[in-house]
């Protein structure tokens, strides 16, 4: 079975770009723009067992987006991207999963969904 992922970006040239990276993947992908689509579609029972987003997006933070993602399905995998690689110990301590800073090369995105599904989901 593949892989279903959420990917989740304001940037719609980076979500077009990662999107087409992670189906050559071989995943199955659903994009949303914004936290708050992005919370539609796991309300709507669409099929998710990865959110890949994005930290800094206006409106839903990607922590706060995670947060609630979670709240809806304890068992989701959480990645975040990031352009800015300068977080706090503080914002860190937010994380439901790994940070990996923009860009990111195809095969440190796989390894990373794939040890995440290898393992069980971090419930901090």
């Amino acid at each position: 079975m593949k892989t279903a992922i959420l990917l989740v970006d304001d940037d719609l040239l980076l979500l077009a770009i990662n999107a087409e990276l992670l189906s050559e993947l071989g995943y199955t992908v659903t994009t949303a723009r914004n936290g708050s689509e992005a919370l539609t579609i796991l309300g709507n029972g669409h099929a998710v067992h990865a959110l890949v987003t994005d930290l800094q997006m206006p409106g839903l933070h990607g922590f706060e987006l995670a947060r609630r993602a979670r709240s809806l399905r304890p068992s989701l995998t959480i990645l975040y991207l990031t352009g800015h690689p300068e977080l706090s110990a503080g914002e860190m301590g937010q994380a439901l999963g790994p940070v990996l800073s923009k860009p990111c090369t195809a095969e440190r995105l796989h390894h990373e969904i794939e040890r995440m599904h290898a393992s069980p989901a971090d419930t901090r």
